[in-house]
């Protein structure tokens, strides 16, 4: 079975996990054909098993950019399905905006593509724009669609998220939370179409046969420099345990919009000897600094505009690699960390009670050890990407044959 793939961007250096998705989909024999709807940037840092992907990437041109090839496509499609391109047109006309269009522009230039491909199944990553372009694009081609939702395309700016739910033979979400919030969102009934499938990493890739012991007890945490990642609040606690004497090494791994802000914040608690912010690093190295660090935190919170993580992928890595992690209890973070079993989850936040939480498994090696197996065995058994990856090639299977994965729970464990 060939299966179409939709993204915003890739390969992406902050989205690893749809790269090894695609990589064990291969790996279960499905053929993948992969479509970005932008150019990745020259010089970014990319994940080195981008070596091992058979599927061809196809970069979609700008619709601004190529008005002549836009053109072509439209008038080839109108001619070809003028119901299904008026309809189409119809939708787009109706609630106007500048993403809808380009949404639909692009997915007119894919529609016409796959009409000469041998593509069976669509299926996007998140609901920014490419799940619009793929509902478009399997209409114009007359094939079966699906999508993926994570976070910020659900909290903050989910772009036809109903529609394209509607429109969709199944979609897939990350956490059951997301798939409640989806039901809040967009009714009972339609919140039916969408299958729980936890992302997933391969637990091996991150496996720490012996961390070092003794020296500078480190700190890390990997995340985007955004708001919804809560930096802010670990760069507070970690003031308040230099305040309390306690020695430490901490290296916040990212880039993004708050890097001004936590430099200052870093400056104004005299803590530039000991937090380092050393920007985005190739997925090697920072595999390195899992197996080189003594605990894993990220104090997640709700953005001003309602973003929020999902279940974020560095936890997941993190725990594979044996460290204890510490985190806080919002949105589908539960799901994956059990407070006291596999670390320490906090009140999103709260500097204070993060610091005492970062004290607590600073001071405690065996704690750390015991959290840092059971994190090792949480991964294992519910977020393997190849449970994943298995439990979505089985949708994919069903859409494009005879079985309906409508009304069906698949959570992969």
């Amino acid at each position: 079975m060939r299966i179409g793939y939709v993204l915003d961007l890739f390969p992406s250096v902050y989205q690893t996990f749809v790269l090894d998705e695609i990589l064990h989909l291969e790996e279960a024999g499905l053929e993948i054909e992969i479509f970005s709807l932008q150019t990745p940037p020259a010089g970014q840092p990319q994940h080195g098993r981008i070596e091992h992907l058979r599927a061809a990437v196809h970069t979609l041109p700008s619709p601004i950019a190529a008005p002549g090839e836009t053109i072509r496509a439209n008038v080839a499609l109108l001619a070809r399905s003028p119901r299904r391109y008026l309809g189409a047109l119809t939708l787009t006309l109706r609630h106007p905006s500048r993403i809808l269009l380009l949404s639909f522009l692009r997915g007119v230039a894919l529609g016409r593509r796959l009409l000469h491909r041998r593509v069976q199944h669509l299926h996007a990553h998140f609901a920014l724009g490419a799940n619009v372009v793929a509902m478009f694009a399997a209409r114009f081609a007359g094939l079966p669609f699906s999508f993926t939702t994570h976070a910020l395309d659900l909290f903050a700016r989910p772009v036809c998220l109903c529609p394209s739910l509607r429109a969709a033979r199944f979609a897939v979400t990350i956490s059951q939370y997301n798939r409640n919030f989806i039901a809040q969102t967009c009714g009972a009934e339609l919140s039916e179409k969408v299958h729980v499938i936890h992302a997933g990493i391969d637990p091996a890739a991150f496996a720490v046969p012996r961390r070092p012991a003794g020296g500078r007890p480190r700190l890390l945490s990997v995340g985007r420099l955004v708001e919804k990642k809560g930096h802010r609040y670990l760069v507070e606690a970690l003031a308040q345990l230099r305040r309390a004497g306690q020695d430490f090494e901490c290296i916040i791994v990212g880039e993004g919009p708050e890097r001004d802000r936590l430099t200052r914040l870093i400056e104004q608690h005299g803590l530039a000897g000991q937090v380092h912010l050393p920007g985005v690093m190739p997925q090697e190295d920072v595999r390195q600094l899992y197996a080189a660090s003594d605990l894993f935190v990220l104090p997640c919170i709700v953005a001003d505009d309602g973003d929020r993580d999902g279940i974020p992928v560095s936890l997941m890595e993190a725990m594979a690699s044996g460290l204890s992690v510490v985190s806080t209890a919002i949105s589908g973070i539960p799901e994956l960390i059990t407070c006291g079993r596999e670390g320490l989850l906090v009140e999103a936040g709260d500097s204070a009670s993060l610091a005492a939480a970062l004290s607590r498994l600073l001071g405690d090696a065996a704690a750390r050890e015991e959290m840092g197996q059971a994190g090792r065995e949480k991964i294992a058994q519910e977020f393997d990407v190849r449970r994943s990856a298995a439990a979505l090639a089985a949708l994919f299977r069903a859409a494009g044959g005879s079985g309906d994965p409508q009304g069906t729970e698949v959570v992969a464990r």
